[in-house]
């Protein structure tokens, strides 16, 4: 569980792996159903508020992703999973009751 929340901090930040907002909430998730309070934590601030990554041209890259209705289009063949998080109330409202239920202050508040 530390292992997963680890590599997820990880890929989402881009530190010594390619970063991936994709994998790195996978690996949060992973956590999450194991019983990390931090990482179920922290997908709530995710879903809450999107991960994606700050530059302009990464963005552009995202909304062709997400626009494309082409499934072999050679972007959705480099990112199946797309460059980014969506927002996702129902989600954070899901992993901050989690998190808040087991102490999280932060997500409590």
């Amino acid at each position: 569980m530390q292992a997963q929340l680890r590599l997820a901090e990880l890929c989402e930040r881009g530190d010594g792996v390619p970063q991936s907002f994709a994998e790195a909430e996978r690996w949060y998730r992973s956590a999450a159903e194991q019983g990390s309070v931090e990482a179920q934590a922290r997908l709530g601030e995710i879903f809450l508020t999107r991960l994606a990554p700050p530059d302009t041209a990464t963005a552009a890259a995202i909304e062709r992703i997400e626009d494309s209705q082409t499934p072999d289009s050679l972007l959705k063949r480099l990112y199946p999973q797309g460059l980014a998080i969506a927002q996702d109330p129902a989600q954070a409202a899901d992993w901050n009751r989690g998190a808040a239920q087991a102490g999280d202050a932060a997500s409590q508040a």
